[in-house]
């Protein structure tokens, strides 16, 4: 970059990515920038990865954002909050007095106006939004200790299903949030350690199975899940267990019935559904 005369004005880590719930390795990242001397914006997208921010790691998570400039957390996702629920942090709040409404638009912003209390001036929608009432209100009749229940109860969700998952099954990636990206692996197969171990034909065969599991999972409507092609590599199967009412006895039926329908597939998957 430098050779070529360029700067890094903004850097984006992704603190919980949509598909996989995977977090970027942002102390390396920051060690790579302190040793070339590169000071760009520091923006975390914690959206939906928020979650860590009430775990048993929310010291190390919190210790790790003091060194970001913004941060965005949508606990209408994490949380369950009613929609919308967004919100920004900055660390220099003169980014949202001064930056957001540089052109001080007459007809939005009177001369009189008390900057202290005028919550239009710190705000991108230039107004009161019911987005801070809402989080305060969730806080305010559950408390603290609540969330922090609740996403530990996530986090157990996530260990008891992979525990059950222990046949024919290959990750996508190691967990590491409420997202549980997998593959189911022909009966025909060894269970490799990885995706990138089988043949092209191979991952054909595992591609077709997994969009036939997909597709029958669609059909009987037993439960949501989505799929995904990533990276060129077969579909896979994405399992949320994002629900504090998820009991061990509803993750155990989770599995009897894919691995049912596992079963019941085998090696002639059905023509998509989708």
């Amino acid at each position: 970059m430098k050779a070529d005369n360029l700067n890094l004005i903004y850097f984006c880590c992704v603190m919980g990515s949509t598909t996989l719930g995977t977090f970027d390795p942002v102390e390396k990242i920051l060690e790579i920038f302190q040793e070339f001397a590169i000071k760009p914006w520091i923006h975390f997208d914690a959206a939906w990865g928020g979650g860590v921010y009430f775990s048993e790691d929310a010291a190390f998570y919190r210790k790790l954002s003091s060194l970001s400039d913004s941060i965005v957390l949508d606990f209408h996702k994490f949380l369950s909050a009613p929609l919308l629920c967004s919100v920004l942090l900055v660390k220099d709040k003169s980014v949202l007095v001064d930056e957001v409404t540089a052109l001080n638009g007459n007809y939005l912003f009177t001369s009189n106006q008390n900057i202290k209390y005028s919550l239009s001036l710190k705000s991108l929608q230039c107004s009161r939004e019911a987005y801070a009432f809402k989080l305060w209100l969730m806080f305010k009749h559950h408390g603290l200790e609540h969330f922090q229940n609740l996403i530990q109860k996530y986090y157990e969700n996530q260990e008891e299903l992979i525990n059950k998952l222990s046949e024919r099954v290959l990750y996508v990636v190691e967990p590491q949030y409420f997202n549980v990206g997998l593959w189911f692996i022909p009966k025909e197969m060894e269970v490799k350690e990885t995706i990138t171990d089988y043949t092209a034909a191979e991952i054909e065969k595992i591609d077709q199975l997994n969009l036939a599991i997909y597709d029958q999972i669609v059909k009987d409507g037993f439960m949501k899940v989505n799929s995904y092609h990533f990276n060129n590599l077969p579909l896979f199967i994405r399992i949320i267990v994002h629900h504090g009412n998820l009991t061990t006895d509803i993750i155990y039926e989770i599995v009897a019935y894919l691995y049912k329908i596992y079963e019941s597939v085998g090696s002639s998957p059905c023509k998509s559904l989708i």
